[in-house]
């Protein structure tokens, strides 16, 4: 009938309508999880880094790249680092550096440089695993020497940390417990690293850098975070072969221990922080330590102060079966610093120091012709630096 042809022609829309929702609701369950891994895909990526950029001017003996003749603004700190997501529990991590101290032949060559280059795994029992170019676990300050968002100065107390120890060519086995209060974390560590150390130079007058590998490194690191609020004890040990001697005293490739005690405190505006450590090859010990105090005045505003000492105990071959043992103050350095925050990210600060010792960029024999102890060098120095990162 009519009604019925009517009635009939009423419906096919409506039947167009529905397949034609059903097809669009088909080509969404399609389209949705593209969509969504191409987001996660974003959400694994994480991008970050930092620069510190600086002026220094020493007054009477060049230090750490500062000259004397006029300040140098050839003083940077800067890394770019990609981390990737593979899955929620395991990461890729890369970081590239870029390090000037002015006219130090301890970074001369350290124009851009691979930091860390290493995979991942963060296992449910509290377990994690990098294997690659990974940060070499050494006290406080080893793995952000040089961020200077998060650091008291420009970099880490640096006889302590020196120019060595900064990444490991290996394996790092961290894993973390809590028990009745107290929480540990311990990390095992085995590979290979760079060695930089100052040798003089007796033709310039100046330190050129020995640069070579510490390799077959075993060691450990505990931290220890105690009951007592803001409280945290560490200690680190690590044995390992140099491939080149530093001394003419030395044996080849060298057997090389470093102990090292660490105290890290906060409590409100305050924080302490203090560390100790010895290294040991034969016929040299070096034994150094720092203490800093921090007090936070104001939101923006921090004001620290910071001591370094540095002895060695070296044996010198004056001849074939001659050798002459002295012990001398290797390093001094009292410092003060001035922290503005001017963002979250962003940090102006203004520090002095002031130093003496045998470590300077000009050669100071600590012994004379008599082979009697000889005076040791002083000079201050101070720096200007704007860090940021993100």
């Amino acid at each position: 009938s009519g009604a019925g042809r009517l009635h009939h022609s009423l419906r096919m829309p409506h039947r167009r309508i529905r397949r034609t929702a059903r097809r669009a609701a088909s080509a969404a369950l399609l389209v949705v999880p593209s969509l969504a891994a191409a987001q996660s895909a974003d959400e694994r990526l994480q991008v970050h880094g930092y620069a510190s950029l600086g002026y220094g001017v020493a007054d009477r003996t060049p230090v750490i790249g500062i000259p004397t003749d006029g300040g140098t603004s050839d003083y940077r700190a800067a890394a770019l680092q990609v981390r990737y997501a593979l899955r929620p529990q395991s990461d890729v991590v890369i970081q590239v550096a870029n390090r000037r101290f002015g006219s130090s032949a301890l970074t001369a060559d350290n124009d851009v440089v691979l930091d860390w280059a290493f995979f991942q795994h963060k296992f449910a029992a509290g377990t994690t695993v990098r294997a690659g170019r990974v940060p070499l676990v050494r006290g406080i300050y080893n793995e952000t020497r040089v961020v200077g968002t998060l650091l008291p100065f420009f970099r880490a107390p640096y006889n302590f940390y020196t120019e060595s120890f900064t990444n490991l060519d290996g394996v790092a086995v961290s894993h973390t417990l809590d028990a009745r209060g107290f929480a540990v974390e311990g990390t095992a560590f085995g590979g290979g690293f760079d060695y930089n150390v100052g040798v003089p130079n007796s033709a310039t007058g100046a330190y050129d850098a020995l640069r070579t590998r510490g390799e077959q490194a075993l060691g450990a690191q505990v931290w220890l975070t105690t009951p007592i609020p803001g409280l945290r004890l560490g200690a680190n040990a690590m044995r390992f072969r140099l491939n080149e001697r530093i001394t003419t005293a030395q044996d080849a490739r060298p057997t090389a221990t470093l102990v090292l005690g660490s105290l890290d405190g906060t409590w409100g505006r305050l924080t302490v922080r203090s560390e100790i450590e010895r290294q040991h090859m034969r016929a040299l010990t070096y034994d150094s330590w720092y203490a800093q105090a921090g007090l936070q005045l104001h939101e923006r505003l921090s004001l620290w102060g910071q001591t370094e000492q540095t002895d060695v105990d070296n044996t010198f071959l004056l001849a074939p079966g001659r050798t002459f043992d002295l012990s001398y103050p290797y390093a001094r350095d009292h410092a003060a610093s001035a922290n503005v925050t001017l963002s979250p990210n962003l940090v102006l600060r203004l520090e002095g120091h002031r130093a003496s010792g045998f470590w300077f960029d000009r050669v100071v024999a600590p012994f004379g012709a008599t082979l009697a102890p000889a005076p040791a060098a002083r000079t201050s120095y101070g720096l200007a630096s704007l860090s940021v990162s993100f």
